[in-house]
């Protein structure tokens, strides 16, 4: 059995492996935010501490990295493809501004300045740009690139769908 939670933030990543039935923690720290290199490690680390195969992890996540990649950009044509940047936002561009709240993700806020969006949640502010209709898009490197869609109902915002949750209008 292995038990194993990784993270990361802003440059730096963690990963913590337990095997209970062997007394075994391992706990992998670095200042590298984008490498599945601690994942690697802790399972090759696992292989010699219980004399198992060889197997080369780097590469296995390499290719695992490398397909995502592909499927990234496969996904990125669809929906670009999707994409109709003609069809205008259904309201003004203010009335979208407000607060926005989930239950377990907290309040994210919208804000309206020189006829741009900005969406702010948690320690990310990123520019919202348009692309169909009452849907915008994020460019963030940690988050990926995502689609926020507002909710319209009687003219007036009443929800935001981002990073797959829906966020209800506060105010």
């Amino acid at each position: 059995k292995v038990l194993c939670h990784g993270g990361w933030i802003d440059g730096f990543r963690c990963q913590l492996t337990l095997l209970p039935e062997h007394g075994l923690a391992i706990g992998i720290l670095t200042n590298l935010d984008g490498t599945r290199m601690n994942l690697a490690l802790s399972n090759r680390l696992i292989d010699l501490l219980l004399n198992l195969p060889e197997k080369n992890w780097n590469a296995h996540y390499l290719q695992l990295i490398q397909r995502g990649l592909v499927a990234k950009q496969e996904a990125d044509r669809r929906r670009a493809a999707g994409r109709r940047p003609n069809v205008k936002p259904t309201l003004a561009l203010p009335d979208y501004a407000g607060e926005y709240e989930h239950p377990a993700y907290g309040v994210c806020t919208v804000r309206e300045k020189d006829s741009r969006l900005t969406w702010e949640w948690s320690s990310f502010k990123k520019a919202l740009d348009h692309y169909d209709g009452d849907t915008f898009e994020i460019h963030e490197l940690v988050l990926g690139d995502s689609l926020a869609a507002f909710q319209v109902a009687d003219k007036k915002v009443a929800a935001l769908h981002v990073l797959d949750q829906t966020f209800k209008r506060r105010r």
